[in-house]
């Protein structure tokens, strides 16, 4: 079985080794495509990115001279030089301050602008579902369009303000960290950097696990907003019949599974963030004890061993970063073709010329030798006639199943007929579509009742009853 197949490790990270899995077997394409779609909401609001970038890199810049000025100032300090010792405190506090108001910035204009896309985005999404072929739109369980319109919509608003910009900082973040440190002693540069093979074959079991129990957490999510919507939609017939208990019952059992993924990757997390603590302080104790060795020996000072360790500790974080953009990229393709899937749903077909249909003469609902069958079953409807002229009383009757409520569907034109044809006409025929559903608005129309369906035009009413028999 293909899912059974072990996934590809490359460097430790499964997330690493799908991407290049992905690029040879071609289904990278797929994530590049994904990726374009999210591109046009980064061009549509490239102003605001270009901002974001460049106010990131200057508060990492700010941040850099703050260290560098920070150990001045303490090897001021401990030589009592008290001519330059002002200076260099005022260039620290300048720095530290514009570092800090830059990034709250960043941070503003990120939100901004994230929820302005998500809100677009939900926009397009709830038009076109709401405008949708309803036979494509009813194989989505309401759960998972909610998911979908709230979770991946905000994925994506996320990561197509925030992914490129993130890695552009990240990197620059990252070169010029690694730089500082060389410039002074190249030994410890590539201490600082030992971590980073023990952060990506940690990461490896991290993101595989992480990604398993984000999928859990969502098919769950979706399952019980599902369950909710269905339960509240049907809440009428869940009264009737007395399973009120038993949705209940059903709720608390869902909320039990919830409850032990949830608990399960909090563990996971403990003990995984526990691992690469004690993996950091290592590396730290190491790095310290290198910096006492050069300061014992007079090859630097005690301001230069402050910016080492804080440097270190800021390049193992920047490496960080960079490794997991590429599960936040694979996470933000997942979002992206969810919601491309629903963008892509063909929309409800509207018949020309029904809106200059004459209500005031009386409408005619026609059905002629109509057959239907749904996606997956058998023929609901086979060969069937039907027609209700205006100031008649016509009922539907059968048994559960019979198609009673298709029928009425195809009357609302929420489905086509396969075969034969549905027609609305004021005395010339018309084909029934989304028009017809604007027409019936505009002439009043009425629905009462669980099978009672009442179309009023000029006065007259067409009324159609079924129930259950």
């Amino acid at each position: 079985m293909e899912q059974n197949k072990p996934k590809r490790k490359v460097l430790g990270s499964e997330a690493l080794g799908e991407l290049l899995g992905r690029m040879k077997d071609g289904t990278f394409k797929d994530i590049i495509n994904d990726w374009k779609w999210i591109a046009a909401y980064t061009r549509r609001y490239r102003a605001a990115v270009i901002i974001y970038t460049l106010l990131g890199i200057l508060s990492a810049s700010f941040a850099l001279v703050s260290a560098v000025a920070s150990k001045y100032t303490i090897d001021i300090i401990t030589g009592h030089d008290r001519a330059r010792l002002w200076f260099v405190i005022a260039v620290m506090i300048a720095s530290s301050v514009v570092s800090v108001a830059l990034k709250s910035t960043v941070s503003r204009i990120s939100a901004k602008v994230s929820i302005k896309v998500n809100n677009d985005i939900q926009a397009e999404l709830f038009d076109k579902v709401i405008r949708a072929d309803w036979n494509t739109l009813n194989g989505y369980p309401g759960g998972d369009l909610l998911n979908r319109l709230n979770s991946d919509a905000y994925t994506v608003a996320g990561n197509a303000i925030s992914w490129l910009p993130d890695l552009i900082i990240a990197s620059y973040t990252f070169i010029i960290t690694l730089l500082s440190i060389m410039y002074y002693d190249a030994v410890m540069a590539l201490l600082a950097l030992s971590s980073a093979p023990f952060l990506i074959f940690s990461a490896r079991r991290l993101i595989g696990r992480m990604r398993s129990f984000g999928q859990k957490v969502r098919e769950l999510n979706s399952g019980m907003m599902a369950f909710e919507t269905e339960t509240f939609n049907n809440l009428d017939s869940i009264k009737s019949f007395g399973i009120t208990d038993k949705q209940s019952e059903r709720l608390r059992q869902m909320q039990g599974e919830y409850k032990k993924v949830s608990l399960d990757y909090n563990l996971f997390s403990i003990k995984t963030e526990a691992v690469l603590s004690l993996i950091g302080s290592a590396v730290q104790m190491a790095a310290f004890c290198y910096c006492l060795y050069l300061l014992w020996n007079g090859k630097i000072l005690y301001g230069t061993m402050t910016l080492f360790l804080s440097q270190g500790a800021k390049l193992s974080s920047a490496f960080n970063s960079l490794v997991k953009t590429v599960p936040v990229f694979l996470n933000a393709s997942v979002s992206a073709t969810r919601i491309r899937e629903l963008m892509a749903m063909p929309p409800e077909e509207c018949g020309a010329g029904e809106d200059t249909l004459n209500a005031a003469r009386g409408l005619t609902v026609r059905l002629e030798d109509v057959s239907f069958a749904y996606k997956a079953g058998e023929t609901v409807l086979d060969k069937v006639n039907f027609t209700a002229a205006p100031g008649e009383i016509v009922a539907v009757i059968g048994p559960s199943g019979g198609g009673k409520t298709t029928m009425v569907r195809m009357i609302l034109s929420l489905i086509r007929p396969q075969k034969g044809r549905a027609e609305l006409g004021d005395g010339s025929a018309e084909g029934a579509g989304g028009a017809w559903r604007r027409l019936r608005s505009s002439t009043g129309n009425e629905r009462r009742a669980e099978g009672l369906f009442l179309i009023r035009s000029a006065g007259k009413y067409a009324c159609f009853r079924y129930h259950c028999g």
